[in-house]
């Protein structure tokens, strides 16, 4: 059999500080593969679907760095590539979900459905055991036979193999302990959720709703925080682009919805909606800091994102997903249980953003990171 071509997206340029990633800055190369001289223990999968998520903005790094590896420390087993810099000679990106097309490996075969960090690549060739990031999915819960176009699940229940990059991945996990650990909303808390049309933002509203809290999304844009209201994920909706993206126009609104305060605040986006989430927090506010989107385009965002202060007050508690992400990415097959019982019980509906084709991967995350997505957005090759 001649080798299989496939292709791969590697970086081409970098942004400038202050400058949002455009798709230009990628190109498409192509690769080929023996498919019948694997080396001994690795296994080829062929790519069905694609993350693209916020914290690749770091990896594609400003004009001038010098690409490097991720610390030791920071290479987790779903952020393998968090606080690297890609050089442009390598593949880009993050998560991938496919199938196994070839196998030299006793324990894997050919058809198991898996996961990992390989990448925007449309065939991924590696040794499972020497990748931090694997995971073999359950069959019993994944397929790629999911019809049901409301939330991508297949007759007899099983989700859509798609799933595996968002709700029942670490995005899941994120918003499952993010809600009942970091900010352990009980009945009758007013929890703001800012980036609430976004893919962890939009489990957070409707997980705040099954404790008991009220959700108060902040999105951008007239038509997404209406689609919010009306589908009843959140329980009142903020439009900060309406707000000028003001603090003080956010303050007023948010005394609006909630005149006695706020209690606790899921952070997706930093910037002024969080300054003025915090100046609004009552006495024992608790704060969850998942991401700070706002501030991506900005040299040392994530130095502040891991360290920096809210300005919040002595009484108010505040815990990094940075730091919890060590606890919570071993429970996610504990979050994935606890998310697949809301599913089937209609208390959590997931929401995708699907794009098709792998040559519009790079507009998918530009396109994501400006707020475009309703969900969590996945491209399908």
């Amino acid at each position: 059999m001649p080798p299989t071509t496939f292709r791969e997206i590697h970086p081409s340029s970098r942004p400038k500080a202050g400058e949002a990633p455009r798709p230009d800055m990628f190109t498409i190369v192509e690769r080929s593969v023996d498919l019948d001289a694997l080396a001994p223990g690795t296994i080829a999968v062929k790519t069905l679907y694609l993350s693209v998520d916020p914290y690749l903005r770091s990896p594609l790094g400003f004009d001038g760095d010098e690409a490097r590896p991720s610390p030791p420390a920071m290479q987790m087993s779903q952020f393998k590539d968090a606080a690297s810099i890609t050089a442009f000679d390598e593949v880009f990106g993050g998560r991938g979900a496919g199938i196994i097309i070839k196998s030299n490996n006793k324990d894997y075969k050919e058809g198991d459905l898996v996961a990992a960090d390989w990448k925007w690549t449309e065939i991924a060739v590696f040794d499972p055991s020497k990748e931090i990031t694997f995971e073999k999915l359950d069959p019993s819960i994944f397929t790629t036979d999911a019809t049901n176009d409301k939330d991508h699940r297949s007759p007899d229940g099983k989700f859509n193999l798609s799933h595996a990059l968002g709700l029942l991945s670490v995005s899941g996990s994120h918003a499952y302990y993010g809600v009942i650990q970091a900010l352990q909303v009980k009945r009758g808390d007013l929890v703001v959720v800012s980036g609430a049309g976004g893919s962890i933002g939009l489990m957070v509203d409707q997980l705040v709703q099954v404790f008991g809290g009220v959700a108060v999304g902040v999105a951008g844009g007239e038509d997404k925080c209406a689609k919010l209201v009306s589908s009843k994920l959140v329980n009142h909706a903020i439009d900060y682009k309406a707000a000028g993206n003001s603090s003080d126009k956010i303050i007023a609104d948010l005394k609006a919805v909630a005149p006695q305060g706020v209690d606790k605040y899921f952070d997706n986006t930093g910037g002024p909606i969080t300054e003025a989430v915090v100046a609004s927090l009552n006495k024992g506010g608790r704060i969850y800091v998942c991401g700070a989107v706002s501030d991506y385009n900005n040299v040392g965002w994530m130095q502040r994102l891991y360290q920096g202060s809210l300005g919040q007050g002595p009484d108010v508690t505040v815990q990094r997903g940075a730091d919890l992400s060590p606890t919570y990415l071993p429970k996610i097959p504990e979050a994935r249980v606890e998310l697949i019982k809301f599913v089937r019980e209609g208390t959590l509906t997931p929401h995708e953003y699907v794009v098709e084709g792998f040559d519009h991967v790079p507009r998918a995350w530009t396109d994501m990171l400006a707020g475009k997505n309703f969900g969590k957005t996945v491209v399908k090759l």
